[in-house]
């Protein structure tokens, strides 16, 4: 037994140490009620455990240690084994070496039977944002200290605002958002969430030897950057992120528009094609208001859904790509002076694909009811309105089949309507309410 004093660390110790024909046998355990970081690296044999000592020498800082309990044996002919425990406060903690550092850090650290562990109580990361992210509940582990290299998992708890996050992952080796193509500013939300990152415990790691996972609940979001111009909200989403692909989804709002989202983002070298939202939107005449969508005023009434999905290029100088189609469910339409309208409870197939420019290019627009059927284009003017729709084979009851294009005329008075070809038969018009397919109610 022994009991000492080394510069004001106060430390005690028992064991048995002897030697017979096999060689020497040691048997040492000792404590010690306070001690800091850098005296534990003093004590500790270069060549114990030289990986996990080799990982607190240059990961844990600046912390006070206590309770600390330390074993050591060794048979002779075998490697010495060493199990160590302790508890610290006011560490300096850093779990990779291109990451920003834990201050504030609590919490334990256990080594025995080659796997070291170290659970984070308490602890904050100062993000490139100068954000501070709480990082409690946090861990690091060595499944087995003697491999060369050994392998670590990192378990991080992360709460905080989405870009710091966001600019914490984007450090290497996960570089998140940069292989993702996009910035750390995606949009704006509070996080919770976690991130379990696997990887070799050496110099230089390449990108593809790294594994990660993150899984994240996303409250008061806002975006105007997932879709230019256009402002995105969501009371809550959730966020995935592997080594393969990032995304978003959830119930939001398009400019007040309700609908659901689903971002995806390959990364990598797939991340050259771009990303794409999809998922579900109302159509309502809310919906007409909301995106400025040149239509007649009250051709649409009620409220239906529709799926879409916008293509994302990876290059933010090339406009996305939408693709919208909806069985008109819901959603009633009249046309008036032509006797026809739509009921609501009749269902139809609206089809359309459009380049959201910034002058949009409605390139495809297909509508199929009982009583209207048409497909063709629409051209759209520098300030949204419609200057040309062009339509083939518009069929419209038993009275027209033809190719027609329609220009506003200015000021706001009665279109131009050209008949390009087909047939007009006007004994069959009928003008009367709810025309050719029923009453509009």
């Amino acid at each position: 037994q022994i009991a000492i004093d080394n510069n004001g660390t106060p430390m005690s110790a028992r064991g048995r140490i002897s030697a017979d024909e096999s060689g020497w046998h040691v048997a040492i355990d000792a404590t010690t009620p306070e001690i800091t970081a850098a005296r534990v690296l003093e004590f500790w044999p270069r060549r114990v455990s030289p990986i996990t000592r080799g990982w607190v020498s240059r990961n844990l800082s600046e912390g006070v240690l206590t309770s600390t309990a330390l074993g050591l044996r060794f048979d002779g002919g075998e490697k010495p084994d060493l199990a160590l425990s302790f508890n610290f406060q006011d560490g300096l903690v850093r779990f990779l070496e291109d990451m920003p550092r834990l201050k504030n850090a609590s919490g334990r650290a256990v080594l025995d039977d080659h796997r070291f562990s170290l659970q984070l109580d308490t602890g904050e990361i100062l993000a490139g944002t100068g954000d501070l992210i709480d990082a409690s509940g946090s861990a690091f582990t060595v499944l087995d200290t003697r491999p060369k290299p050994s392998w670590g998992e990192i378990d991080v708890t992360a709460m905080g605002r989405l870009e710091a996050v966001l600019d914490v992952l984007n450090n290497r080796p996960l570089r998140l958002m940069e292989r993702a193509g996009r910035e750390v500013d995606i949009a704006d939300a509070d996080v919770t969430g976690r991130a379990k990152i696997t990887l070799p415990l050496k110099d230089g790691i390449e990108a593809e030897e790294v594994t990660y996972d993150v899984a994240a609940r996303l409250t008061d979001v806002s975006s105007d950057v997932l879709v230019p111009d256009r402002v995105l909200t969501s009371p809550e989403l959730s966020l995935r992120a592997t080594v393969d692909e990032i995304g978003v989804s959830g119930d939001a709002q398009l400019d007040g528009v309700p609908l659901t989202a689903n971002w995806r983002q390959p990364l990598g070298a797939d991340s050259a094609n771009g990303g794409e939202i999809s998922g579900r939107v109302t159509l309502s005449s809310d919906t007409v208001q909301a995106f400025d969508l040149p239509l007649p005023e009250g051709l649409i009434r009620g409220e239906g859904e529709a799926q879409y999905s916008l293509r994302l290029p990876a290059d933010p100088e090339v406009p996305p790509d939408l693709s919208l189609s909806s069985d008109l469910y819901g959603v009633g339409m009249q046309v008036a002076g032509v006797g026809w309208s739509k009921r609501l409870e009749e269902r139809g197939d609206l089809q359309l694909r459009a380049r959201l420019a910034e002058v949009p290019e409605i390139e495809q627009l297909t509508l199929t009811t009982e009583g209207l059927t048409f497909e063709g284009a629409l051209e759209l003017g520098e300030d949204g309105g419609l200057r040309q729709a062009r339509l083939q084979a518009l069929e419209l009851g038993d009275w027209l089949d033809a190719d027609v294009e329609i220009t506003p005329a200015p000021g706001g008075g009665a279109p131009v309507i050209t008949i390009t070809g087909g047939t007009l038969d006007l004994r069959q018009l009928d003008l009367g309410e709810g025309g050719s397919s029923g009453s509009s109610t």
